[in-house]
């Protein structure tokens, strides 16, 4: 008898499957690949990726998510293609960040950006382009407000 989760266990598996077959094509450029997030799934398909050392071609790579450690593993994408590379940090600490940064994956890149403001605790209710970061053992924070064409950067007390 089958339960609802195998047929769900059997329909990841599929999709795993055809998405790896995608990917794995020797022809296949891709401009932007984003991923949303990590899920086993996807774990799947990069290992199973690294084991077989295919190379992804690929110009720009997104990773929408809060495990940015992942381009550090990333074996699997064609360096001499790659061009830039987007993170959404929220956690990570200093020695991390410096890993990414100093990873063979970001060496070559003309672009990397770093996306670190998605801090629920940072966000001012009713001022979406304004962000407060307390300074660890006082009362005082730095209130960082991003415009289109400016960012400003206040101590405050």
């Amino acid at each position: 008898m089958e339960t609802e989760n195998d047929g769900k266990r059997e329909l990841l598996r599929d999709l795993s499957a055809s998405v790896l077959s995608i990917l794995k094509h020797p022809k296949l450029r891709l401009e932007k690949l984003k991923l949303y997030r990590q899920d086993n799934q996807w774990e799947a398909v990069s290992t199973e990726l690294n084991r077989t050392n295919s190379k992804l071609s690929i110009r720009k790579f997104e990773i929408l998510n809060n495990n940015s450690k992942y381009i550090i593993t990333s074996n699997f994408l064609n360096l001499e293609v790659l061009e830039e590379v987007s993170l959404c940090i929220t956690n990570e600490t200093k020695t991390e960040i410096h890993k990414i940064l100093h990873s063979d994956q970001c060496k070559a890149l003309q672009m990397l950006t770093v996306n670190s403001f998605r801090r629920e605790d940072t966000l001012i209710k009713g001022y979406p382009n304004f962000r407060h970061y307390l300074i660890p053992e006082t009362e005082e924070y730095y209130e960082i407000e991003m415009e289109k064409e400016c960012i400003r950067v206040e101590w405050m007390r």
